[in-house]
């Protein structure tokens, strides 16, 4: 028996299919707990999604800018391809044990089949670095809020307290610093 890339894609199928089922038999919590949950948090799960809805469009949108950036025109995929290959990815993510790098493979592979592999790897290369520095941002940011908060009285600093966000300023500085000089070196 010939492995075509369309067998190779039926076995992953049915692999992820026999994992879900098996994750659905092993869950800790039984689907009454989980129903209950569901309808605890009411109406308020519609704009919950609609708020990750609009996540993952600003994500393809962003990762479209990026693509077209990268080929150096417009790039021949649509958004709507971009943003199920975003919700994909991210399930993907999501799902695998090594938590944040299932996805991009995926990506990759199907992202090729619209544009050459090249510009495939570099813009999810690239796509996967501007989120990670977009983390960065937050946690940096998030610091000054904390101190503006405090300077208020609403939240403590004390010593475990400021030297926990020395430290994780330092660490976003020294990142920012790596990611220049990759993007002058790119």
């Amino acid at each position: 028996m010939k492995w075509t890339k369309q067998r190779l894609n039926n076995l992953f199928f049915f692999l992820g299919c026999a994992a879900v089922v098996v994750m659905l038999l092993t869950f800790d919590v039984s689907f009454i707990e989980l129903w209950e949950h569901i309808c605890h948090a009411g109406y308020w799960l519609i704009p919950i999604i609609g708020i990750w809805v609009v996540v993952y469009a600003l994500n393809a949108l962003a990762w479209k800018a990026m693509i077209e950036g990268n080929i150096g025109r417009k790039a021949p995929i649509s958004f709507w391809r971009l943003f199920q290959l975003t919700i994909t990815g991210y399930a993907l993510n999501y799902a695998t044990p090594v938590g944040g790098l299932g996805g991009e493979p995926y990506r990759i592979m199907e992202l090729s089949k619209d544009i050459d592999k090249e510009h495939a790897t570099s813009s999810v290369i690239l796509y996967a670095m501007m989120h990670f520095f977009a983390h960065f941002w937050f946690w940096f940011l998030s610091i000054f809020i904390y101190l503006a908060l405090a300077a208020a009285g609403d939240l403590p600093i004390t010593p475990v307290i400021g030297t926990t966000l020395g430290i994780i300023v330092v660490f976003c500085l020294f990142f920012f610093y790596l990611f220049s000089r990759g993007y002058k070196n790119g």
